[in-house]
C-alpha cells in the first residue's frame, strides 16, 4: 500500500494527496466488493455533482478530472485498497479467533490471580446478605480460608439458583392470574 501510495498523485501537493488518498480509501471501503470500474465512475460521479453544487471536498480535483494521468493512478490506488480490504474480509475470522483467544487468557489468568488473593470485606458481606436473604447457611463455605475467587464463585451460584427460581416463582404467579381472568370471562 505505501509503495502504490508513493507512486500515485505526485504531481499534488501534500495536502491534496494525503486528503484524496484517505477519502478515496474509506470511499472504496463502502465498494470494495464491485469491480474497479464501477468505483471509478461512482467517484468521478460524486465529485463532479459536488463541484457543481459547489461544495466539493476536493475544489482542485477539476483540473485532473480530464487528465488521463489522473484516471491511471486513481485505478491503481482504487485496487491497492479493494486487495487491502480483500485481505482484511479474509483475515476477519482469524482476527476474531484470536481475540476470543485473547480474552480466554485474559480470564485465567485473572481467576488464577484471584485464587490466590483473600476475599474483600465488600464480598464477605454480599455473601452473608445474600445468605441470611435466601435463608442458606453462611457457614456453607469458610471465609477465612475462602479465596475472592470462591468467592465470587458462591456468589454467581446463588445470584443464578435464585434468579432461576424466581423466574418460575413469577411464571407460576402469573399463570395463575390468567387462569382466574379466564374464569371471570
Amino acid at each position: 500500500m505505501d509503495t502504490i501510495k508513493s507512486k500515485v498523485f505526485n504531481y499534488l501537493t501534500g495536502s491534496q494527496k494525503s486528503d484524496l488518498c484517505h477519502y478515496i480509501s474509506k470511499f472504496v471501503k463502502n465498494y470494495y466488493d464491485k469491480e474497479t470500474d464501477e468505483i471509478l465512475a461512482l467517484f468521478i460521479e460524486e465529485e463532479k455533482y459536488y463541484l457543481e453544487v459547489d461544495a466539493s471536498r476536493h475544489p482542485w480535483i477539476v483540473d485532473y478530472l480530464d487528465d488521463k494521468r489522473f484516471y491511471k493512478d486513481l485505478t491503481l490506488y482504487i485496487n491497492e485498497n479493494k486487495r487491502k480490504y480483500r485481505y482484511k474480509e479474509s483475515q476477519k475470522e482469524f482476527v476474531e479467533k484470536q481475540k476470543e483467544f485473547l480474552k480466554e487468557q485474559r480470564k485465567v489468568a485473572r481467576d488464577r490471580k484471584m485464587s490466590g488473593q483473600s476475599p474483600t470485606s465488600k464480598q464477605k458481606a454480599y455473601y452473608k446478605a445474600l445468605c441470611k436473604r435466601y435463608n442458606i447457611d453462611i457457614n456453607s463455605i469458610d471465609l477465612e480460608k475462602a479465596s475472592k475467587l470462591d468467592l465470587r464463585n458462591a456468589i454467581d451460584a446463588l445470584l443464578s439458583e435464585q434468579h432461576t427460581s424466581d423466574k418460575q416463582n413469577i411464571l407460576s404467579r402469573l399463570n395463575q392470574i390468567i387462569e382466574s381472568r379466564e374464569e371471570q370471562y
